[in-house]
């Protein structure tokens, strides 16, 4: 593995870029922030403190649905900014809450997630074939 494919753009991270081909999304793009954003580490950080010490300091880890109800907070208030050809229904903050914390739209919350995770790749490797790096994963020995 090179270091070079592990790099991500921290400021497009922070500012948000288009991500398409998200996996069983047909044509659907989203925009969206990094999961390492500022905004989402930030917002993480007072969520987790927000909970009650018994909820937050359990031995067994947070509860499947608190986990559930703050991935869909940090989505719709720090890593979707956008979205397009989802239907005809035009990007609304209020419409996005709505999406990501509806239990059957779990698919959604995932392509937002796998699409955050993808942030700032592209530029870099668009730098780093500019330069005549190779971007190509090791055959190993």
């Amino acid at each position: 593995m090179k270091l070079e494919n592990m790099k991500v753009d921290h400021k497009v991270s922070a500012e948000g870029e288009w991500i398409k081909k998200i996996p069983d999304m047909d044509d659907l793009e989203l925009l969206v922030r990094g999961q390492s954003c500022p905004q989402a580490r930030v917002l993480r950080a007072q969520l987790l403190r927000a909970l009650p010490a018994n909820v937050r300091n359990n031995p067994d880890g947070l509860p499947p649905e608190i986990v559930d109800q703050i991935e869909a907070q940090i989505c719709a208030e720090a890593l979707l900014l956008g979205w397009r050809n989802l239907d005809d229904t035009p990007y609304t903050k209020e419409k996005a809450v709505e999406l990501l914390n509806d239990p059957d739209f779990v698919t959604f919350r995932d392509a937002v997630g796998w699409a955050s995770n993808r942030v700032g790749r592209q530029a870099t490797a668009a730098r780093g074939a500019e330069l005549g790096n190779s971007t190509t994963t090791s055959t190993g020995t």
